[in-house]
C-alpha cells in the first residue's frame, strides 16, 4: 500500500508519484486496449492478394474469349477470364475485356467471419457468396471485391483491397526527376508521437530526480531506473511512428509514361472544391506534389496532387487529406454509389460515382496508377495508429455545368 509514512517523501514529492503512478496505469491501459483493438481490426482485415498484371498460384482454368459474369454486377461482359489459386483460402480472377479494361476479382474463402463481420466488409465494397459452388469454386461461402486494372498491352496493378503490391504502369512521378513514390502519404493524427514523447520526457525527469535521492527505508535508484528505461521506450516508439509517417517503406517500380510536368499549370479547369455531399464533406482543393520522397499536405482542406490526371480528363485524379474531424474524418462512411462533385477554376462542376472503398497498407501505391477511364481516388489513414489508408474510387460520369450566381 502506497502511502505517505511509507517512504519518508517530502509531502509534494509523494503526491506527485500518486498522481504519475495513476498516469501510468493509464498509460498501460491504453496500450492494452490499442493492441486489442489492433488485434480485431486484424480478424476484419482481407488478406494480401497479388496483381492481375503479376498473377501468382496456380492457373486453375483460362478462357480466351467468351461472355463472363462479375460477383456482385448484374452485367455479362464479353472477353478473356483467368482463374488462378493463390492459397486454399485465397483465389484469384483476372477479367480482360476486349477494349482491354480489366476486372480483378478477389476471393476470400471466409468460414470463421461472423455476420457482423460480413456486413462490415461490406460496407467496404465486398461482396457475400453464401456459395461458391455457383460461380465454380467449393461449396462454401466466400467475399469477393472487385477492383479495375488495364490490361490488353498495358499492365497496370491492381487497386483491391489488400492487393500485395504493384508493378507495370505507375504513377508519373514514379519515373519523374522525383524518384520512385516510397508509399502513400501520411495523412493521420499526430498527436500519438507527441504524447509520447510528452510523457517519456516527464518519465526521464522524475527518473533523473528520484535518482539522486535515498530514503531511510527504500533505495529510490531502482525505482528512477525503471522510469528512465520507460522515457527512452516511450522516445524510442515516438521515433518509430514519427520515421513511419514520413519515410514509408521503400518500393521499387517500372517506368511509367511521364505525364507533363506543366499541365497542371496550363490547366483552365484546375479542381478547386471537392464536396461529398452525403457526407456533409465541403473542402478546397490544394495543388501539391511529391518533392524529395514526401508528400505535400496542408491542413486546410484535400490535397491534388498534380502529377496526376486533371478531374474529369482521362486517367486518375488523386485527392489526399487528413483523417481529422473536420477534413476526412467522415469518409469512413463513404459507400458505393454515394456522389463527389468536384467544382474547377472554370465553374464547371464534375460529377463522380464512388464505386469500391477499400482500405489498403500504406505502401500499396497500385491506388495511383494512371487509368484509361476517368476516375477519382480520395484517401485518407485509418487502422491501428494510422498504419492503413482509406480509399474511396470514384468513376466520372458527367459535367453538371456551372452553378448560376444566385445558387454560389
Amino acid at each position: 500500500m502506497l502511502n505517505y509514512h511509507s517512504y519518508l517523501l517530502p509531502k509534494p514529492a509523494f503526491i506527485a508519484m500518486k498522481i504519475l503512478k495513476r498516469l501510468l496505469v493509464s498509460f498501460v491501459f491504453l496500450l492494452i486496449t490499442f493492441v486489442f483493438v489492433g488485434s480485431v481490426n486484424a480478424q476484419q482485415t482481407p488478406p494480401d492478394f497479388p496483381a492481375c498484371s503479376n498473377p501468382q498460384g496456380t492457373l486453375k482454368v483460362k478462357y480466351d474469349s467468351g461472355v463472363h459474369g462479375i460477383p456482385g454486377d448484374p452485367n455479362a461482359y464479353s472477353g478473356s477470364d483467368a482463374v488462378y489459386i493463390v492459397d486454399v483460402d485465397r483465389i484469384q480472377q483476372c477479367f480482360c475485356s476486349d477494349v482491354g479494361n480489366g476486372i480483378q476479382t478477389n476471393w476470400w474463402r471466409i468460414g470463421s467471419l461472423t455476420q457482423e463481420e460480413i456486413d462490415t466488409l461490406k460496407n467496404l465494397g465486398w461482396h457475400f457468396i453464401p456459395d461458391g459452388s455457383t460461380w465454380g469454386l467449393n461449396p462454401e461461402p466466400y467475399m469477393a471485391f472487385n477492383s479495375a486494372y488495364g490490361c490488353g498491352g498495358t499492365s497496370t496493378s491492381t487497386s483491391s483491397l489488400g492487393s500485395s503490391g504493384s508493378s507495370g504502369t505507375v504513377l508519373a512521378a514514379a519515373a519523374s526527376t522525383q524518384g520512385s513514390i516510397l508509399g502513400l502519404a501520411a495523412t493521420g493524427d499526430a498527436l500519438t508521437p507527441y504524447g509520447l514523447v510528452l510523457l517519456g520526457l516527464t518519465s526521464i525527469l522524475l527518473g533523473i530526480h528520484l535518482y539522486k535521492k535515498k530514503t531511510q527505508r527504500v533505495n529510490m535508484r531502482s525505482i528512477s531506473k525503471f522510469f528512465i528505461l520507460l522515457g527512452l521506450f516511450c522516445f524510442c516508439l515516438a521515433g518509430f511512428l514519427y520515421w513511419r509517417r514520413i519515410i514509408p517503406q521503400r518500393l521499387q517500380f517500372n517506368k511509367a509514361e511521364v505525364l507533363p510536368s506543366d499541365q497542371y499549370d496550363k490547366a483552365a479547369d484546375k479542381p478547386v472544391l471537392l464536396t461529398l455531399g452525403e457526407l456533409g464533406i465541403t473542402l478546397d482543393i490544394y495543388p501539391a506534389a511529391i518533392n524529395n520522397g514526401k508528400w505535400e499536405t496542408t491542413t486546410k482542406g484535400v490535397s491534388y496532387l498534380t502529377p496526376s490526371a486533371i478531374s474529369g480528363e482521362t486517367g486518375n485524379t488523386i485527392f489526399y487529406g487528413h483523417n481529422y474531424k473536420n477534413i476526412l474524418g467522415n469518409l469512413k462512411k463513404a459507400k458505393p454509389g454515394q456522389i463527389i462533385q468536384i467544382k474547377s477554376s472554370d465553374g464547371i462542376r464534375k460529377k463522380f460515382r464512388i464505386e469500391y472503398v477499400q482500405i489498403v497498407n500504406a505502401n500499396q501505391t497500385g491506388i495511383l496508377d494512371q487509368t484509361k477511364d476517368s476516375r477519382l481516388t480520395l484517401y485518407t489513414c485509418t487502422g491501428f495508429l494510422d498504419s492503413k489508408r482509406l480509399v474511396v474510387t470514384a468513376i466520372y460520369q458527367e459535367d453538371l455545368g456551372a452553378l448560376s450566381s444566385s445558387s454560389q
